[in-house]
């Protein structure tokens, strides 16, 4: 329980993936996904919820100044020793959005539009690397449309409800990279990967968040019901 072993993350199946799957709602990632929310105490965490709430996260990714493996490590009581993180100073990122705050606020304006489909429309933007894991898991249980460029924290989507969406911005030429299309299909969530400038056209990308509001199925309960 000291140790963990894995495959290095650029030559993992997920990573290296080229192609698009076939392969919608697969049962091996649906069941880690339950099993990590469940674990975690969140699986009613919507319950009650208004099921036209449709609530849209923007995965930010902004530079830190520090590393979270510094910032929420436990000599005792976690794998990340204290004594050996010493070397992380502050944190840098690429493919960040150079206009963050305008899309933060363009994707504000979700909120006072009409839909088709009657969604009532909540934004947040959130700095995954500033929350703890449960926190992290949270939002992702609570969140029905994702949107942010391509990057590790779109592997958040997987712990998303079922009616739940994401979209995949390439700000920088990494189309190529499926993974996250992968994952989305494989967590039998909608996905859209679109091609954008940087900075990003903030209309563009509303017109792209209205219309993936306005085909998530508000029929579909985003709460445990048994």
């Amino acid at each position: 329980r000291k140790a963990a072993v894995t495959i290095l993350g650029a030559a993992a199946p997920i990573a290296v993936a080229s192609w698009d799957t076939e392969c919608f709602g697969t049962s091996l990632v649906r069941a880690y996904a339950d099993l990590v929310v469940r674990s975690l105490g969140l699986h009613y965490v919507n319950k009650g919820r208004d099921q036209k709430t449709v609530v849209v996260t923007y995965n930010t990714r902004r530079t830190q100044s520090q590393w979270p493996e510094r910032q929420f490590c436990d000599t005792d009581n976690s794998y990340f020793d204290c004594g050996q993180l010493g070397h992380l100073k502050s944190r840098g990122l690429g493919r960040q959005v150079r206009n963050d705050n305008a899309v933060e606020q363009a994707l504000k304006s979700l909120e006072g539009m009409t839909f088709s489909n009657g969604a009532k429309v909540k934004t947040r933007a959130v700095d995954f690397s500033t929350l703890d894991f449960k926190g992290q898991i949270e939002i992702d249980a609570t969140t029905d449309l994702m949107i942010g460029p391509h990057g590790a924290g779109l592997m958040h989507n997987v712990f998303m409800p079922d009616r739940a969406a994401l979209i995949e911005l390439w700000i920088d030429g990494s189309s190529a990279n499926r993974h996250f299309h992968n994952l989305a299909f494989w967590s039998g969530h909608a996905y859209q990967g679109v091609q954008m400038g940087n900075p990003v056209d903030t209309n563009k990308l509303l017109n792209l968040a209205k219309s993936a509001i306005e085909k998530i199925d508000l029929q579909t309960l985003p709460w445990e019901t048994s």
